[in-house]
């Protein structure tokens, strides 16, 4: 008979494994796009929005992702599996909601703390550069979070949730000394 080049078997195993990755790859960075494209409604930044941002409203998110709701309502009498799923799916809309509202509180701190920065007589690169790098980080996160929300068996956990809360609160700590020295001038 005739004999098959050893190269070019390897060939035929490499190309389809290179192929497959490949298109992996595209298909990744596909949903990663489609999801971040979502840019939503972000309100303008002003004083009195900025004095209202706590991080005390985002701790009620521990107790919607604790299940110590889902483990009450099973126990009660007429608890079907269908009861179970609808409150899961209300919980991650409302985890939804709380990342809307968290992005849009985020934004705002950013704009103030650049206006701050801007207005300030004195150099404040020092704040434009906490919040640039929070801002990474911050969306760094909650591409993570969206991306593991709409993987099987995925969902936003506390301590993804609570990565993103500390974006928040570095930058509004960042924010008060520029605040305090403005308020001086």
């Amino acid at each position: 008979m005739f004999a098959i080049d050893p190269a070019f078997r390897y060939s035929v195993s490499v190309i389809p494994t290179a192929v497959f990755t490949a298109l992996g790859a595209v298909a990744l960075c596909v949903i990663v796009l489609y999801v971040l494209r979502r840019p939503g409604k972000i309100a303008p930044a002003s004083a009195v929005s900025v004095s209202e941002i706590s991080l005390d409203g985002y701790r009620a998110f521990s107790r919607l992702r604790s299940g110590a709701d889902l483990k009450f309502l099973s126990a009660q009498p007429g608890y079907t599996d269908d009861i179970g799923e609808r409150l899961r799916q209300e919980h991650a809309r409302i985890a939804r909601l709380y990342l809307r509202e968290m992005r849009s509180d985020f934004e705002t701190l950013c704009r103030a703390a650049r206006a701050i920065a801007a207005a300030s007589p004195v150099d404040r690169s020092d704040l434009v550069g906490t919040v640039e790098k929070e801002r990474f980080r911050f969306y760094w996160r909650l591409a993570g979070v969206r991306v593991r929300a709409v993987l099987p068996g995925g969902g936003i956990t506390e301590p993804a949730f609570a990565g993103l809360a500390e974006s928040l609160a570095r930058i509004q700590s960042a924010m008060e000394p520029a605040q305090t020295a403005a308020a001086r001038f």
